[in-house]
This record gives C-alpha cells, sequence and structure tokens, in this order.
C-alpha cells in the first residue's frame, strides 16, 4: 500500500499534513510520497507514480491509484498507464467534473472491498 500526495506549500516534508496531523496513519503505508517536495513535481507529473512504482517494485498493470481530483489524480493515473479508481468523497464540497465513463467512481474507500471493483 502506498501513497502519492501532492505538497502543499509545505517548506519540506516533515510539515505535511500527513506527517503533523496523520502521522498515525503512516504505519499503514510502505511508501509516501509527498510529489512537490524534495525535487519531485506534484501530480499529475508521471514522475512521482514513476518513483512510488519503483520502491514499490511493481508495474503499472499491477496496481490501482484511488484519487478524489479528477485532473491530478485520475488524469496523472490514466497517462502513466496505471488503473484510476476515483473516489467523490463528501469530506469536501466540491464542484466535480464530468470525467469519464471508463472510470470508476466510488463515494467511499469500503467500496474498494467491493469485488466486482477489480474483476
Amino acid at each position: 500500500l502506498a501513497m502519492i500526495t501532492n505538497a502543499q506549500g509545505q517548506a519540506d516534508d516533515s510539515s505535511h499534513r500527513v506527517i503533523t496531523q496523520f502521522s498515525h496513519l503512516a504505519e499503514y503505508f510502505e511508501v509516501i510520497i509527498i510529489a512537490g517536495s524534495k525535487d519531485i513535481p506534484p501530480k499529475p507529473n508521471p514522475e512521482p507514480f514513476d518513483l512510488c512504482l519503483s520502491q514499490l517494485q511493481m508495474n503499472e498493470d499491477e496496481v490501482v491509484f484511488v484519487g478524489d481530483d479528477w485532473y491530478i489524480d485520475i488524469q496523472g493515473a490514466l497517462h502513466k498507464g496505471i488503473t484510476p479508481v476515483w473516489i467523490k468523497h463528501h469530506l469536501v464540497k466540491r464542484n466535480w467534473p464530468d470525467g469519464d465513463d471508463a472510470v470508476q467512481v466510488i463515494t467511499s474507500l469500503n467500496d474498494l472491498l467491493d469485488q466486482k471493483l477489480f474483476g
């Protein structure tokens, strides 16, 4: 399990909210990439996806990327050849773009437990 998140104006990784507010989640991830810091360009650039795949020692066709932003996450994964799952959660109010019918849409991470999602 890995996470790729964009830096949001932090000076370095240690001030990113994944570290400061959600540090208890870090133990669940084998790899955490904070794109936009340490010379890693932000998503949707393919470089953070490449770095993550390299650290996981996996190929594009072996992973699924779950993201909540159509342009940054879903388009970034698609351009890299990774199967995206678009989570339209209700944690943040958004105006969701239309997207693409070929991309699987979920509203909760619990939906990932549905085996039909990958079958």
